[in-house]
């Protein structure tokens, strides 16, 4: 029997492999089959496709070059190889390796949709909608088209276009698990949660082995205040796959919301995480660094655009001392947009890793000889902890973006202040030691021009509107039944609710009837959607009083508050998480708002309300006291933190830890 016949008899065993998903037997056998033929390019296509089907991306696009090499005009081999590319972390090169191929055949409808897919992670977003129109031009009812057109509109604010992509999808496709679960995640975004409920339910019931039906059921159960459900669905994720990391996070930031999980609970489920996640990933050997001159700061984050921790972020990357440190900025944002330029334009070194996988941006972090690495997600959406894991860096440290542990014992610090972690509390619920910042844990800064404060409404309106603009989530049971004893402390006062989810009138009947049950008319409470920036500042000219909610307090809406004049009542909790707006309020230098214990909070609103011309008063300097705090003065803290950094790096004992 000839080479070729060999090669051939090698290969149809290896497409019968194949066909019934043995993979490494078909691996096998295309291998063996190369090296009698390895000029036919047909077979390095095949193993090629094995490796991607098995996330082997760098053998992927290996093998599919091999491919080109003998077959430069297919269409098909070009658009794998495009796939193989994005997924490998080389989105450039698969846009115009897919580019190519369209220009080779325009019909070939698979390499127009991969083409959308990547453009609308990396852009042009132009040509993700044109790649996606052509797709639906050849196949108007192709399901993956229809919820990515869905997708840019729902990102771009038109509703009503994303609603009507949307709507052809499910009517094109009304079984399809990928498409409840895509109703699902954008009626989540939108705030429409009964459909988005509804549609959840709908995606777990058609496969309820899908662990992304189930957190994102998870994460709509607990906007909607059903803890329990909530818990269920993340529980029988974790079954399915005890190792899904954002199964455990989506988890743990629910519990982070629920005031009947003690802070030792809590801490028990993180470390429970930490200890399985650090058991399955392998650190980085360790490399020979040579001492820098300037330290090299590595910020990991999904939050590089418009979003609340970026009004934190931004002024303190802005704020280092360039002399002294370097800093790289490692974005996961799931989109960039115009904030993204600025962040860009703030740091010495930008790496977009959101395309690579775990291994290799740790890889890349290492290469770029990092001396500390800062988390600044936690375990909010878009997080990289494994990368973490791996431990490409000396030093690593959580901030920001959750202020609570990770779990991780290979993150050596958790930057706090000595208000919201106290001293004599050690640190008894962290995996890590705790920075304990003598001016406070972070800096605030717009990113949008603030409009000018307004006078009080009660002057004009003659009853008092106490106000919060945190999300529903936040809402638990323990913050009405706290915010019910203020409004029965203060007659006739209205309480105005603000959040995306309240578009959907539906959201808002289940905290009517509660305060109905407290005494409280229906009247009086008043519900609003989510609107732009400016517009969002602009609504706080709508509200006397804010009221912060528990367990887990607002940080960025209690700063956008007290920038707009309003004062904010908190109560000092139990952790970390229920003390952040008290540590805001005493850097202000305003005590006087803080309730020592619950029952407390009503008197002090009271006592606030009784006297709108005071409040008022109050109301006209409480911008100037914000922006002359350390909250206000970006360098004030950053020098805290670079001095921290310093003396760990040069290897000094770490200043501001206590318990170490």
């Amino acid at each position: 029997m000839s080479a070729a016949d060999q090669s051939a008899q090698l290969e149809r065993r290896g497409d019968e492999a194949a066909a019934s998903g043995r993979l490494e037997e078909a691996l096998g056998h295309y291998t063996k089959a190369l090296r009698l033929t390895p000029t036919v390019g047909r077979l390095h296509a095949k193993g090629a496709g094995v490796y991607l089907s098995r996330a082997n991306y760098a053998a992927a696009v290996s093998g599919f070059e091999q491919a080109r090499k003998f077959l430069p005009q297919s269409v098909a081999v070009l658009n794998n190889l495009g796939c193989a590319l994005m997924e490998a972390g080389r989105p450039e090169d698969g846009r115009k390796v897919l580019q190519q191929a369209t220009a080779l055949n325009p019909d070939y409808l698979q390499a127009h949709y991969n083409l959308g897919r990547l453009c609308e992670r990396l852009g042009p977003l132009e040509l993700a909608i044109a790649s996606y129109d052509t797709t639906l031009r050849i196949e108007p009812t192709h399901e993956g088209a229809l919820i990515g057109r869905a997708q840019i509109e729902a990102n771009r604010g038109d509703e009503a276009a994303c609603a009507q992509f949307l709507m052809q999808a499910l009517s094109h496709h009304p079984n399809s698990h990928l498409v409840h679960i895509t109703a699902a995640q954008l009626g989540l975004r939108t705030g429409q949660l009964n459909d988005a409920y509804a549609h959840a339910r709908h995606a777990v019931a058609l496969q309820p082995q899908d662990i992304s039906g189930l957190t994102t059921l998870g994460s709509i159960a607990s906007k909607m205040g059903r803890w329990a459900e909530a818990r269920l669905a993340y529980e029988a994720a974790i079954k399915i796959n005890p190792r899904h990391t954002y199964a455990w996070s989506a988890m743990l930031l629910a519990a982070a919301y629920q005031a009947d999980l003690s802070p030792q609970e809590v801490f028990a489920r993180h470390q429970k995480f930490g200890e399985i996640l650090e058991a399955i990933v392998r650190p980085l050997p360790p490399v020979a660094k040579e001492p820098a001159v300037r330290i090299r700061l590595g910020y990991v984050s999904s939050d590089f655009r418009e979003h609340a921790c970026a009004m934190f972020l931004l002024p303190l990357m802005r704020a280092h001392d360039r002399a002294g440190f370097e800093v790289y900025a490692y974005s996961n944002n799931a989109r960039d947009d115009a904030v993204t330029a600025r962040f860009k334009a703030s740091v010495d070194h930008w790496r977009d890793i959101r395309y690579l996988d775990d291994d290799a941006a740790a890889r890349q972090i290492q290469a770029d000889a990092i001396d500390v690495l800062i988390d600044c997600n936690g375990h909010t959406e878009g997080h990289r902890l494994p990368v973490f894991a791996r431990e490409p860096a000396p030093f690593a440290v959580t901030y920001l973006g959750l202020p609570i542990t990770t779990g991780l014992t290979c993150i050596d610090y958790r930057l706090t202040d000595a208000l919201g972690s106290l001293p004599e509390e050690g640190n008894a619920f962290d995996t890590e030691e705790l920075v304990r910042l003598p001016h406070g844990y972070a800096t605030y800064a717009p990113l949008c021009d603030l409009p000018d404060v307004t006078p009080t409404p009660a002057l004009a309106a003659g009853v008092v509107t106490f106000g919060s603009f945190n999300n529903r989530a936040k809402l638990t049971p323990a913050t009405f039944d706290l915010w019910a004893g203020v409004l029965r402390a203060v007659p006739n006062s209205r309480l105005l609710l603000k959040d995306r989810t309240f578009v959907d009138r539906a959201a808002g009947a289940n905290i009517l009837q509660y305060f109905a049950g407290q005494g409280i008319a229906p009247e009086r409470i008043e519900f609003l959607g989510m609107t732009s920036l400016p517009d969002n500042y602009r609504d706080y000219a709508k509200v006397d009083i804010a009221l912060d909610p528990i367990p887990f307090n607002g940080y960025t809406t209690t700063c956008d508050a007290l920038i707009m004049g309003v004062p904010v009542l908190a109560v000092f909790g139990d952790r970390y998480m229920a003390r952040v707006s008290a540590s805001v309020l005493s850097q202000i230098g305003l005590p006087d708002l803080i309730a020592r214990k619950p029952g407390q909070l009503a008197e002090i609103a009271a006592r606030l309300a009784a006297d709108v011309t005071k409040l008022n008063d109050l109301r006209l300097k409480l911008r100037g006291l914000f922006q002359a705090s350390p909250l206000g003065q970006p360098e004030l803290v950053v020098r805290d933190i670079e001095t921290f950094y310093t003396a760990v790096v040069r290897g000094a004992p770490p200043p501001f830890v206590h318990n170490a």
